[in-house]
Parts: structure tokens; sequence; C-alpha cells
């Protein structure tokens, strides 16, 4: 069911449909980026983060490259795709403008299960090279 879920999780990503993560994520869920410095706790959060991807990316496309999964735990390599066409609004309130570049986003997620729903996403990135196709450096 896992392997399902976590399949499932993805197309609806593909098709900037985040009610699919909303729906399988428990209400204490986290989210950590950046190996673990950076954490983003609660549904609320988690979707509001994640979203943000569709406002940067309005066709992005995510496929699976890898996908394993081992107990309660899932890991995949998925790459993201697609037009940057929206800005990017960091914490301290600049703003990136698109730059219409297509980007190529490789990342790893490792997603905690709990009675088929999500408790911890884990999600590594290049962010060097995702800052360099954001036109941010």
């Amino acid at each position: 069911m896992i392997k399902k879920i976590t399949q499932q999780l993805f197309e609806s990503f593909s098709k900037q449909d985040i009610s699919f993560l909303r729906a399988k994520l428990t209400e204490d869920a986290t989210l950590t980026s950046d190996g673990g410095r950076t954490e983003i706790k609660g549904t609320d959060a988690i979707v509001s983060a994640v979203a943000m991807s569709f406002e940067l990316v309005p066709d992005l496309q995510v496929e699976i490259k890898h996908l394993f999964v081992e107990g309660d735990y899932a890991i995949a390599e998925v790459v993201r795709t697609g037009n940057h066409a929206g800005t990017l609004r960091l914490p301290d309130g600049a703003e990136i403008k698109p730059t219409g570049n297509t980007v190529y986003l490789p990342e790893v997620i490792i997603l905690k299960f709990s009675d088929d729903k999500i408790v911890k996403m884990s999600v590594y990135t290049d962010q060097l090279d995702t800052q360099k196709q954001l036109g941010m450096l």
C-alpha cells in the first residue's frame, strides 16, 4: 500500500493537485530539508510549502526514477521539471523574478508512514544547483 500511495502522491504533484498530499498527511506531520536543519510542522504549513513549487513552476512534472519501500518507509528519487514562470518570494521579502528557463531539479524524498498516512517527509536536494537554475546565483 505504501508504494501505491507514494506513486499516487507524485502523480498528483504532476497534476498540480495538492489535495492528495493534504489527505495523506497526519495532523502533526513534519517536513525536513537542508539535512534536517529546516523543519516545517503540521499539515497546513507543509501543504503551503509544497504548493509554492506549483507557483514557481506551474507546469511542474514529477518523474519517479527509483522507488524503494521497506517497512514503514518509502524512498523515492525523483526529478521535477518544468518552466520557471512564477515569482519566488523569500522569507525576508525579497523576490526572485521568473527566468522562463526550463528547470531540472533532482531530489530524494524519504517518507515515513503510519497507518497509510505520512508522518514525516525528508527532502534532499542540491540547493546550489537549484539556486543557479532559478537565477539566484
